[in-house]
């Protein structure tokens, strides 16, 4: 949805080109469609000292936070020719969406890490779909006020943009600080051990074997079109 408002920016408050627009419209959904399979494949395969997935998720946020404050909080003075601004505009939606990729499916990866409930897991997807709903009401909001209280284009994208990173940044570090990843996988799957030993059904053969490796490396991305 992001590129409605981007496109309206970029054409009626920076007043860039047609061109440029949808150059630059272009340049992220590209990024955003190579991106995705590209850290989707990653994130399986690559071991980090915080988590495969919790690695793409820091990544993603250092992406995200200068490349939406670059678009939209005013154009910088650096920026003296017009082949400069529209390299500059072209350029960061791109590394927006590399970001956001990261982050998007690095958040959806790792609930399969966090708990091995079919209920937990659903639980945890419908609260991250509600807080989302939740955001974008808030920020809708907030834009409905400044666009009928402040005329200057400019300056309500500035005031938006530094509401919206200030938002943003919180819940990133209230994720940061709560979401440990080697720790909660190995937690949730010592419960999920306990509970099939408490139920006599326990975990031998190949399934403790496909067990160990899931705890071990995490679901793969694949893993989401077999489950129902």
């Amino acid at each position: 949805m992001w590129f409605i408002y981007l496109s309206y920016y970029l054409q009626y408050v920076v007043e860039l080109s047609p061109q440029i627009t949808a150059m630059a419209i272009l340049s992220g959904q590209i990024a955003d469609g190579i991106t995705t399979p590209i850290v989707g494949q990653a994130s399986d395969k690559c071991s980090c000292p915080a988590g495969n997935r919790n690695c793409w998720y820091y990544l993603g946020s250092a992406l995200v936070v200068p490349a939406f404050f670059g678009l939209f909080f005013e154009t910088p003075g650096f920026l003296s020719t017009q082949k400069m601004e529209d390299i500059w505009y072209i350029t960061l939606p791109a590394i927006f969406n590399v970001g956001w990729a990261s982050v998007q499916i690095a958040h959806m990866s790792i609930v399969n890490q966090l708990s091995y409930s079919q209920r937990r897991r659903d639980k945890m997807v419908n609260n991250r779909n509600g807080f989302t709903y939740a955001a974008n009401i808030t920020v809708l909001s907030m834009a409905l006020i400044l666009f009928l209280t402040i005329t200057n284009g400019t300056l309500c994208f500035s005031i938006l943009t530094v509401f919206c990173l200030s938002l943003g940044s919180i819940t990133t570090l209230f994720y940061v600080c709560t979401i440990k990843e080697k720790n909660l996988s190995s937690e949730a799957f010592k419960f999920e051990a306990a509970y099939r030993e408490e139920i006599g059904g326990g975990l031998v053969g190949s399934e403790l074997k496909s067990s160990k490796i899931m705890q071990r490396k995490g679901k793969q991305w694949s893993d989401w079109l077999k489950e129902g």
